[in-house]
């Protein structure tokens, strides 16, 4: 069931024209800045878009600009995990394996981390995530500290009313942003 739903979903996301994508990217993006976890946050990681994923640049570029620091994933292929990298522009984001990730960078400590940006491919009312299938960030995720917000931004097609079956390593979202609505 769960990759039945991971591949309707991601044929759904694929299949969004340039200007439906780049408009819904933008709203889902505004609608993450108005909220009070990204103004409270003073440092957070966040995904790097690719593909048809829900954009993040206008998000980076934003905290950035507001002096607050913004790791970026960079993915261990040997161990299957990922870490958080510092970066202070979107240009040292580099795609390797089909996935923007920092050149170089310091790590950060996951307990330093107020505010995480998590993709995924389809989720549920209730905050549960199927991601790509594999586990990355559920992994990173069971490190951060409790206060520690979990965001992720999806478009509505991607929020299912029919819960998500869970496993026991996933990870829940604290909040889910789409274009019409925060889900909390």
């Amino acid at each position: 069931m769960k990759n039945h739903t991971r591949r309707k979903i991601a044929a759904a996301r694929r299949n969004l024209n340039e200007k439906s994508w780049k408009e819904r990217s933008a709203a889902i993006q505004e609608r993450f800045l108005a909220t009070e976890w990204y103004r409270s946050a003073g440092t957070l990681l966040s995904y790097a878009h690719c593909g048809r994923e829900v954009r993040t640049d206008t998000v980076m570029r934003r905290a950035l600009g507001d002096g607050k620091i913004v790791c970026v994933p960079l993915c261990d292929w040997q161990r299957n995990r990922i870490s958080a990298v510092r970066i202070t522009t979107i240009e040292e984001l580099e795609c390797r394996n089909g996935i923007p990730e920092p050149r170089t960078g310091e790590p950060v400590p996951t307990g330093l981390l107020d505010l995480v940006i998590v993709p995924g491919v389809a989720f549920d009312e209730t905050g549960e995530r199927t991601g790509m299938g594999k586990g990355f960030f559920d992994r990173f995720l069971v490190h951060l500290r409790a206060d520690c917000e979990i965001v992720a931004l999806a478009f509505d097609f991607q929020v299912l009313k029919k819960p998500l079956p869970v496993e026991p390593h996933d990870v829940r979202m604290h909040a889910i942003v789409t274009e019409t609505r925060i889900i909390e």
